[in-house]
């Protein structure tokens, strides 16, 4: 299976790439926010704190390990690892497919969603 890039700007810049996972038959999806020229998002997008509240109270997560100080989150979730950074940038491993994966990633930006500050 070839890598595969998509490129979305709904909200900002966004890369998303899934490639095969080293072990057969799955996928990973690597999601990250980039700034307008082009270069990984460097400043917090999730807000640390909220961040680690929120995905410990989720029930489905079979298990959450979550830094408040670094701004870092493992997840597991059915046979998925899902790593989180307060940049925005998620990984995905261990998806059965693309459409897995993707939708993993909407579930998890939907439950995240409330930890992104307000801008004003």
């Amino acid at each position: 299976m070839a890598s595969t890039r998509d490129n979305a700007k709904p909200d900002g810049n966004q890369v998303m790439e899934v490639t095969p996972c080293t072990e057969d038959g799955y996928v990973t999806l690597e999601y990250a926010l980039r700034t307008s020229d082009g270069t990984e998002r460097r400043e917090t997008y999730f807000d640390p704190t909220k961040m680690c509240d929120i995905l410990k109270k989720i029930k489905d997560f079979s298990k959450v390990r979550c830094s408040k100080e670094i701004g870092y989150a493992i997840i597991e979730y059915g046979d998925k690892r899902i790593h989180v950074w307060k940049q925005g940038r998620i990984i995905i491993r261990h998806a059965k497919d693309r459409d897995d994966a993707t939708r993993t990633l909407q579930m998890v930006n939907k439950i995240l969603s409330q930890a992104v500050p307000r801008r004003t």
